[in-house]
């Protein structure tokens, strides 16, 4: 059995897949964790799973930790970045 810690904007379904790399085991972690599949995390929030199912997906999450909490926004807040602007319109070239 492994412990892992989570990061920002993961939940549990993010952090087990991200471990384990199959989602075969996400109902079983949820069950072992007493948690929901979609409760979000607390950062370092530790959460057990019982090991690698599918080491070469694992070790792509490893690099790259799926993190899909939802941003909260509030009503007249405009979002800013680069995930959000759009050649063309917010984004200009050149």
């Amino acid at each position: 059995m492994q412990n892992t810690k989570s990061k920002r904007g993961q939940s549990l379904l993010d952090l087990i897949v991200q471990q384990t790399g199959s989602f075969t085991d996400v109902v079983q972690a949820a069950i072992l964790n007493d948690k929901s599949l979609s409760d979000p995390l607390q950062i370092n929030e530790t959460v057990k799973t019982n090991g690698i199912t599918n080491n070469n997906q694992a070790l792509v999450l490893s690099d790259n930790n799926p993190a899909t909490g939802l941003i909260k926004v509030t009503p007249g807040e405009t979002l800013k970045g680069i995930g959000v602007m759009r050649v063309g319109i917010n984004f200009k070239i050149g």
